[in-house]
């Protein structure tokens, strides 16, 4: 994800040499100038052990998107919003019937 609005820039990361399976978003900005600064990462939710997605600490982040200051994540468990400044959650909205 590419938001030149804000600068933000936000990559799917999955880490196969943790266990369980590390996924989660990185999180840069860029300055006019180019430069590239790292403003960290945001994991979803992880789902319950057992479940078909236990096997991973977070489900794998599918989508983002910035509307206005906010980072929106969506995977197949949810959509999880996160302010772009401090990469605080602000809200997660798990999906009916996904597992959980």
């Amino acid at each position: 994800m590419w938001s030149p609005a804000t600068g933000a820039i936000a990559l799917p990361v999955e880490d196969p040499s943790a266990q369980p399976v590390d996924n989660y978003l990185a999180v840069f900005s860029v300055s006019s100038s180019g430069e590239l600064a790292r403003l960290g990462t945001i994991s979803q939710p992880a789902a319950p052990s057992g479940s078909e997605v236990g096997l991973y600490s977070s489900p794998e982040i599918e989508r983002a998107l910035v509307v206005g200051d906010t980072l929106f994540s969506v995977s197949e468990q949810g959509t999880m919003a996160n302010d772009l400044t401090s990469l605080s959650q602000v809200a997660w909205l798990p999906f009916t019937g996904a597992a959980q």
